[in-house]
């Protein structure tokens, strides 16, 4: 294209690369942003035609990240359908599921005022570039693929970086370059955390899943949240904190994988773990209940990491007061432990402390102190006097006795 000082040459594309050869100057590039809340609102409210419905407008403009395109088809489909569909019937329908996300944005109706190979679809639209990437630079599109399955905010750098060498580095700056040039991700103002738009994972996920690559991806994401990911103890809510959307967000991405299903477990116990920490008891449950299902999936009833996380669920049922639940789960651990790995063993004695502790949240204060009592003496023969543990059920007994 010749540059000429006569007038102007609008140009859209979706990658900078492109925008940079056509302009010849990075200057001449200007990025366009999601629309914000009002014009995004003024968009759909004119596309549709209707009457203002200004609040369920507000959300779903909100849910399509205010993003032209997206807005511009969702209004169209509200219109061909319209009265039986309406900007509420539309979220409500939006908000269903990621399989309902994935059809509604995956619709296409041809429009005279676009390019006859233009595609109207949001999902289209995207894996045009997606298939591109693949094509140019395979390693930016597995890069993309494995930041897909994350939380969109806050993807830490050190969770999807590659061993470090100094090729594997080079090639992962080039990754970023590319998937940047693309509008893809975003970064932090120090460069090392990374973000995405959820409609824009939403549709890798569902191009991954068109080539059969899912399972490979979300193996791979559940194995790097499982490295990094500690327990729940208080030493550790740091790094937790920091994580835990990622874990989150790991309860919807259950693998197939004997290996990373086991991962899929310890990671969702560590995370019931910091969730009942911080009083987030209905999310701990969940993910207590699911750890246990996929151990004993896995490594069957009997596992000593099953009854973890039976354990687990035994004791956040005791923090909602829900005490007779909590009582049955902690006797069945208890007595397996003492069976399996004998009345000594430190999980033996963690199950008689957390019994003890149900016993006396239900004021059986009697049997309670009886068998802290019990805890107390082995934990001084196995532990000795001054371990932590053995520390704890003294001054919790001595607390009961006073009581």
């Amino acid at each position: 294209l010749p540059p000429s000082p006569h007038g102007s040459i609008l140009i859209t594309t979706r990658t900078k690369k492109v925008a940079r050869r056509l302009t010849g100057d990075y200057k001449n590039i200007i990025k366009v942003p999601p629309m914000d809340k009002g014009h995004a609102l003024a968009l759909l409210m004119r596309k549709t035609g209707s009457q203002p419905d200004i609040e369920n407008g507000a959300a779903l403009v909100e849910a399509l990240e205010y993003m032209p395109l997206a807005i511009s088809q969702a209004a169209a489909y509200i219109q061909q359908r319209a009265p039986r569909t309406s900007i509420g019937k539309y979220l409500e329908e939006f908000r269903k599921s990621e399989r309902q996300k994935v059809s509604l944005l995956n619709w296409d109706e041809e429009s005279l005022r676009r390019d006859c190979n233009a595609s109207n679809s949001v999902i289209q639209t995207w894996q045009i570039s997606f298939d591109a990437i693949r094509s140019e630079q395979p390693s930016a599109a597995d890069l993309l693929s494995l930041m897909s399955f994350f939380d969109r905010q806050g993807i830490p750098e050190s969770l999807v970086r590659p061993p470090a060498n100094i090729v594997t580095a080079q090639r992962f700056e080039d990754n970023l370059a590319m998937l940047r040039n693309y509008c893809l991700i975003s970064l932090n103002k120090t460069g090392d955390v990374f973000e995405m738009h959820n409609l824009v994972q939403l549709a890798t996920r569902k191009w991954l899943s068109v080539y059969e690559r899912t399972e490979m991806f979300k193996e791979q994401f559940i194995s790097r949240i499982a490295h990094e990911f500690p327990t729940g103890d208080y030493s550790n809510w740091a790094t937790c904190q920091t994580l835990f959307a990622h874990v989150e967000g790991a309860i919807h991405h259950r693998p197939k994988g004997e290996k990373q299903l086991e991962e899929w477990a310890q990671v969702l116990y560590n995370g019931s773990w910091y969730a009942r920490g911080q009083g987030r008891y209905s999310l701990a449950e969940t993910m207590a209940k699911k750890s246990r299902d996929a151990r004993i999936e896995t490594l069957g009833d009997q596992h000593e990491l099953t009854w973890h996380s039976i354990s687990m669920v035994g004791t956040i049922f005791r923090d909602q007061g829900r005490y007779k639940k909590a009582e049955k789960l902690d006797v069945e651990v208890m007595e397996m432990s003492k069976q399996k790995l004998g009345p000594a063993h430190l999980d033996t004695l963690t199950s008689m402390a957390s019994l003890a502790f149900t016993w006396h949240s239900q004021e059986s204060t009697a049997n309670a102190i009886d068998l802290m009592n019990s805890c107390v003496q082995l934990r001084r023969q196995v532990l000795g006097p001054e371990h932590p543990d053995t520390s704890s059920s003294i001054k919790t007994l001595n607390t009961w006795r006073a009581e």
